[in-house]
Parts: C-alpha cells; structure tokens; sequence
C-alpha cells in the first residue's frame, strides 16, 4: 500500500507575509504534516487522530469547513508492508 505525506500552511500563508516583520527573518510557513495510508489520514494533535485526507481532492467542494488551504503536493514516502488493522 502507498503511502503518502501530505503538508499544510498552518498560517495559511500568513506566516510568509509577517514573518520579516515579527521574527526580523523571512518564514516560509508554519507546517503542519500528515501521513495518508490506505486512504486515512493520520496526523498528531493530542494523540493521534484521523480524517479524509482532504487536500486529496475528495471533500474538494467541502474545504470551506478545512482551515488550511495551503497544501504541498503530496510526497511520496514509499510502500507500507503492515496490514490496515495495525495503523
């Protein structure tokens, strides 16, 4: 099964536009990183959590509701050998 890293702007770009201003240096963004496997998304945030991995393009008509519209493409991580009910 493939599996898939998959990163989000957590400032929504508001990171690139401030941050020469606040830090005194340029900030690309404040990342925020997840893994997709056999079409989950697994992600930390108080222990680990999943959802429909959005930027995939499966809730597109839905991203009004996802707060971070700023997506990577997805990079490849290579081929997972644990079954589905391991994850």
């Amino acid at each position: 099964m493939e599996v898939k890293l998959y990163c989000y702007d957590l400032t929504n770009g508001m990171a690139a536009m401030m941050g020469p201003s606040l830090l005194g240096r340029p900030l690309e963004a404040v990342w925020h990183t997840s893994i997709v496997a056999f079409g989950t998304e697994y992600f930390y945030g108080q222990g680990i959590m999943t959802s429909i991995p959005v930027s995939s393009g499966s809730l597109s008509g839905f991203l009004f509701f996802f707060p971070f519209t700023i997506f990577l493409p997805p990079i490849r991580a290579g081929p997972t050998l644990a079954p589905r009910a391991r994850l």
